[in-house]
């Protein structure tokens, strides 16, 4: 086990501002150790982490901590790409903590950390990013429940998470919510770029096309990029051009089962101010997944004032998209539905009025509501 950043002095005047605080994680992904650094502020905060990186995931798609809370990383077996099997919680936990929150209830090390604690009748939260109810053996089924049922407390991103955790054995009178984001404050636009400032940042990254659609994500079946890119064939929009990013032209087409035409184009992955640089030179963001429990990539591209399309198998878009309001909610692996929702977004008139809503829906979908919601469910569940 390797502490990476020394217990804080006592003197330390973030020591005295809060409650001692544990989370477990998988890995430090970008978004978290944001989130991290922030609450550590506001806390006594340490964050165990099963993993330093994601076998699955690009190298750069992690962040070194600001310092303002104490991590640990376990040495463990690996078990999948992004989980780890790590008997070191057991030394973790017997740490004294006011509010401990297990997140990824199911990694080998949470299933481990909720066995002491349900052992040693220790109260804890699970932190959900989302869930749908699937058909499973009803010996995962009470595996589930037994692992979600036995907290105290539950955080959750909106309703259909809500829904997941009741189905699982959770109380609804002890579910809390939490606006889940990737983003800052600072990172919204007051907003939406104009049709000047697009054409600059068009010719600026080399981006082609009069009516730019944008999606993001790995190059994996469940993404749904050979729907989006059916539909966009299908759509035929004059001048209209698909930009897919995060990985090579190769992979796509691999995901894909066909040669990309002419107008689709692939990008590698960026670095966070080059992908919101493409946000905002696009006209339309499109998640076509077959499952997203959230998708912070849509909370990204309304940031940047675009319009969204996904389906109704991604958490993010259940929770933030109005129908037709922000967006479009297509069902999961429709390629009409797709092509409708994309013809509409290339209507000059209506993207104005859905990128504003965007805009408008992320005002207190960010990083610091995020924080400030778990500070509120700590006090609460440390006052009962």
């Amino acid at each position: 086990m390797k502490r990476v950043i020394q217990s804080l002095s006592k003197g330390d005047k973030r020591m005295t501002k809060g409650k001692r605080v544990l989370f477990l994680t998988n890995l430090p992904s970008p978004y978290r150790v944001k989130f991290f650094s922030r609450l550590g502020t506001e806390c006594d905060l340490t964050v165990v982490y099963e993993r330093h990186t994601a076998a699955d995931r690009n190298h750069k798609w992690t962040m070194k901590s600001t310092g303002t809370f104490n991590e640990i990383f376990l040495k463990g077996i690996q078990t999948g790409d992004d989980t780890s099997l790590a008997l070191g919680i057991f030394q973790v936990l017997k740490r004294k903590f006011d509010v401990i929150v297990i997140g990824m209830y199911s990694t080998p090390t949470a299933m481990l950390a909720i066995a002491y604690l349900r052992a040693h009748h220790r109260p804890f939260i699970i932190s959900t990013d989302g869930g749908f109810v699937a058909h499973e053996s009803r010996l995962k089924y009470h595996l589930k429940r037994l692992l979600i049922s036995s907290a105290s407390s539950w955080l959750s991103p909106g309703k259909f998470a809500d829904e997941y955790l009741v189905h699982y054995g959770a109380r609804a009178e002890h579910i809390h919510r939490y606006p889940f984001s990737s983003v800052e404050r600072h990172d919204i636009l007051t907003e939406p770029k104009s049709i000047s400032e697009k054409k600059s940042l068009r010719l600026k990254k080399n981006i082609l096309g009069n009516f730019v659609v944008v999606s993001v994500g790995q190059p994996i079946e469940r993404k749904g990029f050979d729907v989006l890119v059916e539909a966009f064939m299908k759509a035929n929009i004059v001048g209209s051009s698909l930009y897919l990013i995060g990985a090579t032209e190769s992979e796509f087409e691999k995901v894909v089962g066909f040669k990309l035409p002419d107008n689709v184009y692939t990008v590698e992955f960026q670095e966070r101010k080059d992908l919101f640089e493409f946000y905002q030179a696009a006209d339309t963001f499109v998640l076509a997944t077959h499952e997203d429990i959230w998708g912070l990539v849509l909370n990204e591209a309304m940031a940047n004032g675009l319009p969204v399309i996904t389906t109704d198998r991604c958490g993010a878009g259940l929770q933030l998209i109005d129908n037709g309001n922000e967006g479009f909610i297509i069902r999961d692996g429709n390629v009409d539905d797709l092509c409708e929702a994309l013809l509409q977004s290339s209507s000059d008139a209506l993207r104005s009025r859905l990128s504003q809503n965007s805009l408008d829906k992320t005002t207190n979908q960010t990083i610091e509501e995020m924080v400030s919601s778990h500070l509120k469910v700590f006090d609460n569940v440390s006052s009962r």
